[in-house]
């Protein structure tokens, strides 16, 4: 987040260099830069938190950077800076503030990806290692035994779905309360 409002609060050289790695970071599938970083380095609970974080860096990266490239050019900054306020001032007076709804929706949606990486990451043994609890490896363990005993499969399978599902559902109803755009919400 803090590189997507520098690149779109100052511009110039730093929003181009941001912008070149956040596209080489688009470029790779999500899953397979996850999978390619995770097999790299050790097997560890750090090792897959690195890998989501810099799978979805870009992402936020981007949605940081749009509005504050809205926002740096609305009446009230302008007539910040004409009052002389300070440029660092301005943006955590008036520009931070406007893009918190922005970024709860962001992070709400941006859990659920991440819980289904970190699934895969660990159903392909790429995961957090034993004993650590991952959903993946349950699904993994479960997927030998799903001829005679299917509910095994069922359980983390179905907790997924509620997981990711909820952390969707998190996000449309933080947008939908959160944007003042969205008019009339009964």
């Amino acid at each position: 987040m803090v590189l997507g409002v520098l690149a779109g609060f100052y511009g110039g050289a730093a929003d181009r260099v941001i912008g070149v790695l956040t596209n080489i970071l688009f470029a790779f599938p999500s899953l397979l830069l996850a999978l390619a970083l995770a097999a790299t380095l050790d097997r560890s609970w750090q090792t897959v938190a690195l890998a989501i974080a810099v799978v979805y860096l870009p992402i936020f990266i981007r949605v940081a950077r749009g509005p504050v490239l809205t926002l740096r050019s609305a009446d009230y900054v302008t007539a910040a800076s004409a009052i002389g306020q300070r440029r660092l001032a301005t943006l955590f007076q008036h520009i931070l503030p406007n893009m918190r709804s922005i970024i709860l929706v962001q992070v709400a949606l941006t859990m659920s990806w991440a819980i289904l990486t970190e699934a895969a990451l660990s159903f392909l043994g790429f995961g957090t290692p034993p004993p650590a609890a991952s959903l993946g490896v349950m699904v993994y363990d479960a997927r030998a035994l799903s001829s005679i005993a299917p509910w095994l499969l069922a359980g983390p399978g179905l907790a997924l779905v509620v997981f990711v599902l909820g952390l969707n559902m998190l996000s449309a109803g933080l947008r939908d309360v959160l944007d003042p755009r969205s008019g009339d919400r009964r």
